[in-house]
């Protein structure tokens, strides 16, 4: 029985025919047959199955081992035949030492058989392998190309990604170098319209007719919106200039003290109450930290509801996340909204209501996105607001800092 090689449809003994192979071991015998014959009778009682062991080892080593089993049965047929027909008549066959001659035969034949036809096999499936090794050789080498094409590829993708990028940040560093100098270059013309509106309504008090006097307040008015909006762009554009080198740890404490003596007026005009749990040192811009509270607790304390405004300033470590939150009692809003007031100049109330930009929020989105985190809001209206900032773990300063001391409460007691 073949078995097949790799799918090639080789069989063993090098894909011979069993006709083929029987057909070479009748060869093999009947060439020993006429050798014996030739030689005579002299020859054949001292070597009685010598020619004929060579026709099994010939028989076996073409076509394996039922050929040199078949050669075996027919030299010994043969040398019995061959003891009546050649110069001993019918004494050879009666010979003592025949049997056990035959017999020795007979084993050694079969053992010669089975040792060839195990070397034809393990040829085979050393051959078979070999075949199989240089297939895998050529699908690994043809492989190997095509990974060096993807790769050749891919470089040429990364490279021309770092181009598309390199062009991309030049644009947005153009971009934001002009619309800074163009926020900058626009508070002067609108400081001096504001200034001579100014003087032309205090020099002419009393001169002009109510609506005049009117018309320029609205420009007064504008003017100020304006200076306003431009202000907060400016703020806006230095806050996607991002510096990503982490500088020395920030004293999380001594930046919400700063803020709220910057704002202590209006938290002393509102009547607020402002009380903090003690934060971190932070591995963050303190002026970009200090930008980052001081929009939050205007944001509280603008959006007031009729109640003296009440804002809590909590942190914790949650895994691998910092979460800072800013809770007030305000006016609060639809959670729908919760993602626009996020955007620049979205805003949920008209001017008239509330003033501002809507810039504010935005800024703060823009920071938090820059130091890797997240930030969001819940609120319902009429139930106050509450902002969640996530940071990663990383912003956090790993050295042992002294524990602070817990903010108190500023404002109204």
């Amino acid at each position: 029985m073949g078995v097949t090689d790799a799918g090639r449809g080789i069989s063993p003994l090098g894909g011979r025919s069993a006709l083929r192979r029987h057909g070479a071991a009748l060869c093999f015998f009947l060439l020993a047959l006429a050798l014996r014959l030739y030689l005579g009778d002299s020859f054949g009682t001292h070597y009685p199955f010598l020619l004929f062991l060579f026709a099994v080892i010939a028989s076996s080593g073409y076509g394996g081992l039922l050929p040199g089993l078949q050669t075996t049965v027919l030299s010994i047929l043969a040398a019995a035949w061959l003891g009546e027909v050649i110069g001993a008549g019918a004494t050879l066959p009666l010979d003592p030492r025949f049997g056990p001659r035959v017999l020795s035969f007979a084993a050694l034949s079969l053992v010669i058989s089975l040792f060839i036809d195990r070397l034809l096999r393990a040829n085979e499936r050393l051959r078979a392998s070999s075949i199989a090794l240089e297939e895998s050789n050529a699908r690994l080498k043809r492989s190997e190309e095509e990974l060096k094409l993807a790769n050749a590829r891919l470089q040429q993708s990364e490279t021309e990604l770092t181009q598309a990028n390199s062009l991309l940040t030049n644009s947005n560093d153009e971009l934001e170098t002009f619309a800074y100098a163009v926020s900058h270059d626009l508070q002067a013309p609108l400081r001096t319209v504001g200034t001579l509106c100014e003087v032309l309504a205090e020099t002419n008090r009393g001169r002009l007719d109510a609506e005049t006097d009117q018309l320029l307040n609205h420009i007064g008015n504008g003017v100020r919106r304006m200076s306003r909006l431009v202000s907060d762009l400016l703020d806006y554009s230095r806050a996607t200039r991002f510096d990503p080198r982490r500088g020395p740890a920030t004293d999380g404490n001594s930046v919400l003290h700063a803020v709220l003596r910057d704002h202590q007026a209006a938290i002393a005009e509102g009547g607020a109450r402002i009380v903090a749990t003690p934060l971190p040192a932070l591995r963050i811009n303190p002026r970009r930290f200090n930008q980052l509270l001081t929009n939050l607790i205007e944001n509280a304390l603008k959006y007031r509801s009729s109640a003296p405004p009440e804002v809590n300033i909590d942190n914790h470590v949650d895994g691998d996340r910092w979460i800072l939150s800013v809770q007030d009692n305000g006016i609060g809003f639809d959670q729908q909204y919760a993602e626009k007031i996020f955007r620049p100049f979205e805003r949920l109330h008209s001017t008239l209501e509330y003033e501002g930009s809507g810039i504010g929020l935005a800024i703060v989105k823009r920071i938090v996105d820059q130091e890797g985190g997240q930030v969001w809001a819940e609120s319902e209206p009429g139930q106050g607001s509450t902002f969640f900032l996530s940071l990663p773990r990383t912003s956090l300063d790993p050295e042992p800092q002294k524990v602070p001391e817990p903010v108190s409460p500023v404002g109204a007691q």
